[in-house]
């Protein structure tokens, strides 16, 4: 194995760990510092994303369906920028970011509705009729 192979297989080893959200390679690239951490619920009607955003306003977020995309966007106002000068420890920063996903099929996409409270900004994503499961016990003879 040349030299130049084992720099590429270190770099795509890198990468791969920093895809598992190893912190310490999130400490090394800050740029995710304001991508905030989402939760996807499978209920047996809805599909529920929970998005951890402090700090923000209603009115920084926009949510929006594009074809079967959920875009996800926040973009703090003036009024709330922080200054960051006089930080001993920043974790977590309040900025510009987007989010997307693509939904399932079976979703109704006509009823979808989100709001924001305590910090989470919450999007509840109506199944389509046929993709909801309903469950039937089983008689075991």
């Amino acid at each position: 194995m040349t030299e130049k192979t084992q720099s590429k297989d270190l770099l795509k080893n890198q990468v791969e760990t920093a895809e598992k959200g190893i912190p310490f390679f999130e400490r090394l690239f800050p740029f995710n510092r304001t991508t905030p951490r989402l939760n996807i619920k499978n209920e047996q009607d809805l599909y529920q994303v929970e998005l951890a955003a402090p700090g923000y306003v209603k009115d920084d977020f926009s949510v929006e369906l594009k074809g079967k995309t959920l875009l996800i966007k926040a973009e703090p106002s003036e009024e709330g920028a922080q200054d960051y000068k006089n930080y001993e420890t920043l974790e977590f920063t309040k900025g510009r970011f987007t989010r997307s996903f693509m939904l399932p099929d079976a979703v109704d996409d006509s009823s979808i509705d989100a709001f924001y409270q305590n910090g989470i900004l919450t999007i509840q994503i109506p199944k389509a009729e046929k993709a909801q499961v309903e469950r039937k016990p089983i008689k075991i003879n």
